[in-house]
């Protein structure tokens, strides 16, 4: 599961106050299941290849945002292999 959010801080007079939170859930476990197996393949095989140089955090974002886009293409662009 996806969530969007952003934290910043408000200046009121001299104190700072948190600003409220917008999250977005785009994917769901069940989604992400439905996603094209080739896809998934090959978004497993970028990501092992980008882990040999990059940090698991980057990785973990990198992971959601293919899942993300690949959500996407199954709900609006007919779940396309995306090489094709």
């Amino acid at each position: 599961m996806l969530l969007y959010f952003y934290v910043g801080y408000i200046k009121q007079g001299d104190d700072k106050m948190p600003r409220k939170t917008f999250s977005k859930k785009t994917t769901t476990p069940e989604l992400i299941e439905k996603i094209n197996p080739k896809n998934k393949k090959l978004a497993e095989k970028f990501l092992k290849e980008k882990s040999t140089r990059t940090s698991e955090k980057t990785i973990a974002v990198y992971r959601s945002n293919l899942n993300i886009f690949f959500v996407w293409n199954m709900q609006y662009n007919e779940d396309k292999f995306f090489v094709d």
